[in-house]
């Protein structure tokens, strides 16, 4: 949708609006921006899914090798010669309640992945004259910030944006990505 009005847009659409500060083209651009970072955000979220999928897949196999481990021991043997599949046994429940706690952060993370996140102060530019102090995922995404004067010409860009973070059993964050360079 935005390819196609960013590549329809008229020269009115590229006028900067005196109120907002922005052009229409400016705000699509921002929207297509924001649309691919939730692409990238949520990609995140299933390669968290697909890690505690692979960890769940792993452990039925081992429990499956073990079960027939035991299916295999002879009836009527003293307690002793099942000692190894007891101590495989009680690995195995560990690293069940472990895999349990990842999927359970990873539920926690996917009900969480509608909220908005807070960034703080991002990081300083040289030769800037104002810059935004704080940002957040939802609300104001896009860092403010005006040039000082002689050092806004070509090559100036801002490409700051405060973005949802999911690492692997992480909380969900806000985080500045991108730069911002004035010269």
């Amino acid at each position: 949708m935005w390819k196609q009005k960013l590549s329809g847009a008229s020269e009115s659409d590229k006028v900067v609006d005196n109120l907002s500060g922005y052009s229409k083209v400016e705000k699509w651009q921002e929207s297509a921006e924001n649309e691919e970072a939730e692409v990238v955000f949520y990609n995140m979220i299933m390669d968290n899914c697909l890690k505690v999928l692979s960890l769940v897949t792993d452990a039925l196999h081992k429990s499956e090798v073990l079960g027939k481990s035991i299916q295999e021991t002879a009836c009527g043997l003293p307690d002793e010669a099942l000692s190894d599949e007891e101590l495989r046994l009680e690995e195995m429940i560990g690293e069940a309640k472990k895999i349990s706690k990842d999927a359970e952060h990873l539920a926690v993370q996917w009900a969480n992945s509608i909220k908005d996140y807070p960034c703080g102060a991002p990081p300083s530019v040289n030769n800037v004259a104002s810059q935004c102090t704080k940002g957040n995922t939802k609300f104001s995404p896009k860092c403010a910030m005006t040039c000082e004067v002689g050092y806004d010409g070509k090559g100036t860009a801002n490409k700051f944006r405060c973005r949802k973070q999911g690492k692997f059993v992480k909380q969900l964050y806000g985080e500045w990505m991108g730069s911002a360079v004035c010269v």
